[in-house]
């Protein structure tokens, strides 16, 4: 925590190996192969801005990199690429939080603002950019 900001960030370096191929898997288990869908790395960034004690916005950089994948179709292994995404978030006080019985807060998120097309499984396209906006009501002013 650094003043009125909230800063968080996570770094995965992975390295996975298949070391028994089994009976049975068509070409998914390969030894010394790497395991699907396990990127070598990945990271996220996130930092938060205390608007009041309890209206804030956010923001998350969210990287993923390259993994291997199964065509099933076509029975072939492939290489997805890597991509990068960006969320925003904002929680705002509508009423006084210390005087309110209930508080309620407006929510809203974006995700994926700069709308990416990337597949987190071979053939699967994630969602492209969703905004969620909504009110919550805090019981007993616990936010």
């Amino acid at each position: 925590m650094a003043g009125a900001f909230d800063l968080g960030a996570n770094v995965t370096l992975l390295r996975t190996r298949v070391t028994d191929a089994g009976n049975g898997a068509f070409g998914t288990f390969v030894n010394g192969d790497r395991l699907l869908r396990r990127p070598s790395q990945s990271a996220a960034f996130n930092a938060d801005y205390r608007i009041t004690g309890a209206s804030r916005v956010g923001a998350t950089m969210r990287m993923v990199g390259k993994r291997d994948d199964r065509d099933f179709a076509n029975d072939v292994r492939v290489t997805l690429p890597s991509y990068m995404l960006l969320d925003l978030s904002g929680d705002f006080a509508l009423t006084a939080v210390s005087h309110a019985l209930t508080p309620l807060f407006l929510t809203a998120r974006i995700d994926n603002v700069f709308d990416r097309e990337y597949e987190s499984a071979f053939g699967f396209d994630a969602p492209s950019r969703r905004v969620l906006v909504g009110m919550r009501a805090t019981l007993g002013g616990n936010h």
